[in-house]
């Protein structure tokens, strides 16, 4: 094999890895990453002994409480590139896009369960009033780029 051959076959070698090349990373690397923090939110949620969560206004027990506070606790979270690649395709052709589907109800499970650790930690007995917002957070050209998703509520001890 001459060396104009090598060349070319290292030219075309090389584009090829630079224009798939992160996308192949994205996949992978996103794949492994978001399996690890899924399991453990799955161990951290069965963990939890039981759900002082609640969304009513009252609380359900008939204890006069002794103190309140506003608690919260957030999370921001975006798919990889590639989920991005594959959700941007189903938008073409409508439906449920089910990558995006996947990485916001594991955001949404995560802020809950961090707002049950953050009323554990300061010693709430339940959590009232669950309120949970959204926004987007929007790169160039209004393209989603992320979200972001606030739980909040009312803290009281018995």
């Amino acid at each position: 094999m001459d060396e104009e051959t090598l060349w070319l076959i290292l030219l075309v070698t090389g584009s090829i890895l630079l224009s798939v090349g992160p996308w192949i990373a994205s996949l992978i690397g996103g794949h492994f990453y978001q399996k690890s923090k899924k399991q453990k939110l799955f161990q951290r949620e069965l963990n939890s002994a039981r759900d002082p969560i609640s969304n009513l206004k009252t609380p359900t027990k008939n204890q006069p409480i002794t103190s309140s506070k506003l608690i919260w606790s957030n999370v921001v979270m975006s798919p990889s590139w590639f989920q991005l690649m594959v959700g941007g395709i189903h938008s073409i052709f409508g439906g449920r896009i089910t990558t995006y589907t996947r990485t916001f109800d594991w955001a949404r499970r995560e802020v809950l369960q961090r707002l049950r650790e953050t009323a554990w930690d300061e010693g709430f007995d339940d959590v009232i009033n669950l309120r949970i917002e959204t926004s987007m957070i929007a790169k160039g050209n209004n393209k989603q780029a992320a979200m972001e998703i606030v739980a909040y509520g009312t803290g009281i001890k018995y």
